[in-house]
């Protein structure tokens, strides 16, 4: 039996979705306008929002679902897909997110803005999936709880 505790998820999953629709308003900055702006501050700062929202669904899916919790928080998407609560092809995305996510607030490396500015659409993109399958995933397992 799931000790997955839906009404956290969906309002993890509401943060999330406040952080994506903040996001859209940047889909279309140009490079220019992005390098030449400080809005570059706005567009990292909800990346790595986004990314620590998926990292908390996701550990709380693994605890409820009686996973291993991995030491890196990039892995937890990987964990999650062998539990099969989403797609691998999604999860190595949500993985390498998480990745510039820890890029954005530790600085690894040095942050090209380039790559954070070309992360927005894909954010978008690859977290409304995120979404979708996680939302499916519930759904499966509030029907397998009434069954």
């Amino acid at each position: 039996m799931s000790r997955v505790n839906p009404a956290i998820v969906m309002a993890k999953l509401a943060y999330m979705k406040q952080y994506l629709l903040d996001l859209i308003r940047f889909k279309d900055i140009s490079l220019e306008d992005y390098l030449n702006s400080d809005n570059h501050y706005v567009v990292e700062r909800l990346l790595q929002l986004i990314a620590d929202v998926q990292t908390d669904v996701n550990r709380h899916l693994i605890k409820g679902l009686g996973g291993v919790q991995p030491r890196e928080n990039a892995e937890t998407a990987i964990v999650i897909n062998s539990l099969g609560v989403i797609e691998i092809g999604l999860a190595q995305k949500m993985s390498a997110s998480i990745g510039l996510r820890n890029v954005i607030v530790h600085l690894y490396d040095e942050l090209n803005p380039e790559i954070v500015h070309g992360a927005i659409s894909k954010t978008i993109t690859d977290y409304a999936q995120y979404q979708r399958q996680i939302l499916n995933y519930l759904d499966a397992l509030e029907k397998n709880n009434d069954a």
